[in-house]
């Protein structure tokens, strides 16, 4: 047994100085620094890969191994073929696997190095903004926030994408709603004191539920709408309201009676309140006096005032999409509720002067 174990280690031993001696015969330098590159290509990529035989359509001798960054795409391919072990060939004399290695790390670094220093981000063909993007560069530049949709047509897709700078080309008719555009957000983010009074228009869709709370309005309150809105000038403004009807013309919800009311705020605070008639047709007109309200973006909304918290015991039971079927203005079984359908702010009336807002405060 001693002597099995004797002869176990001397195996051991012999294997050892034998690869010792062979990491040796690679070069005399490190693959690491400058000379071992050169003297490791020299002795098993030279014989190939020169100007003469250009094996693979590649010569060493158009690679500066000081500065390969210079040659980042050759050099890429190098570190490809040595990280996969295809160089030097099956057959060719190889230096042992950790030079290959410590010659490949270098390489890397060094072309990582540079790349970090000098990031390459491609040459995109030159191209428009989309919507978004003008939208996005409004709000960076003047702080506005914008409604492109309602300025500028809908932008061309592409494989899915409206950013795709191949499609995103200009024509007379677009270049001239550009220039609107243009000619309307200056006015607006200088606050111009001759502004002509405009109308804004929101309409609610009836698969949007309103028996609950929206975000942003009056705690407290139900359906409706909450919009941030910017006014043009500090003045005097006529806000709006429309609702939904049945297909024969009475109210639908008038079921509740007088007890439904709705209010308009300005940055949660009430600046008119409305009992609803439920014998009023869509014809009857609904909105506030003239209110006051500062230039720049506000908070802006109209909720129904919540009298009542379901589920409700109805015969049919609770459904968030009441307005599914407005055939009838009372469906029996349900607890309806009157809907908002739109909301209109109208203005300036009276222009008191051009405010304090953000987009003046960046110009």
């Amino acid at each position: 047994m001693k002597i099995f174990l004797c002869l176990l280690a001397g195996l051991v031993l012999v294997f050892a100085a034998g690869g010792q001696n062979f990491a040796q015969t690679g070069s005399s330098a490190p693959a690491t620094s400058l000379d071992g590159q050169r003297a490791l290509v020299g002795q098993y990529c030279s014989g190939c890969h020169n100007d003469t035989l250009k094996s693979g359509g590649f010569s060493w001798t158009t690679v500066d191994l000081a500065h390969p960054e210079k040659s980042a795409e050759r050099v890429e391919r190098v570190i490809r073929k040595l990280r996969a072990g295809l160089m030097p060939p099956p057959g060719k004399p190889r230096p042992d696997v950790a030079s290959l290695k410590n010659f490949a790390s270098s390489l890397e670094s060094t072309v990582d190095k540079a790349g970090e220093l000098n990031p390459y981000v491609g040459r995109p063909v030159l191209h428009r903004l989309n919507r978004a993007e003008y939208a996005a560069s409004l709000q960076d530049l003047l702080g506005l926030t914008v409604d492109v949709a309602s300025l500028l047509p809908p932008d061309v897709m592409s494989h899915g994408f409206d950013n795709m700078s191949d499609v995103l080309t200009t024509s007379p008719a677009l270049l001239d709603a550009y220039i609107r555009a243009a000619s309307k957000v200056s006015r607006l983010a200088v606050r111009d004191p001759e502004v002509q009074p405009e109308v804004a228009t929101f309409v609610l869709s009836k698969e949007v539920s309103q028996t609950r709370h929206v975000s942003g309005a009056p705690l407290g309150t139900r359906g409706g709408i909450s919009i941030r809105h910017d006014f043009p000038v500090d003045g005097d403004y006529v806000f709006k309201l429309a609702f939904y009807y049945s297909v024969d013309g009475p109210l639908f919800g008038r079921i509740q009676g007088r007890n439904q009311q709705i209010e308009v705020s300005i940055n949660g605070e009430r600046v008119s309140l409305f009992t609803l008639d439920p014998n009023r047709t869509k014809w009857d007109d609904m909105q506030t006096p003239p209110i006051h309200v500062k230039a720049g973006p506000q908070r802006v909304s109209a909720a129904f005032l919540e009298t009542f918290e379901g589920p409700l015991e109805d015969v049919i039971l609770p459904m968030e999409q009441t307005l599914v079927d407005l055939n009838e203005a009372d469906m029996a079984g349900l607890t309806s509720l009157p809907h908002l359908h739109d909301f209109e702010i109208r203005g300036p009336m009276k222009i008191a002067g051009s405010g304090d807002t953000p987009s003046r405060r960046k110009i």
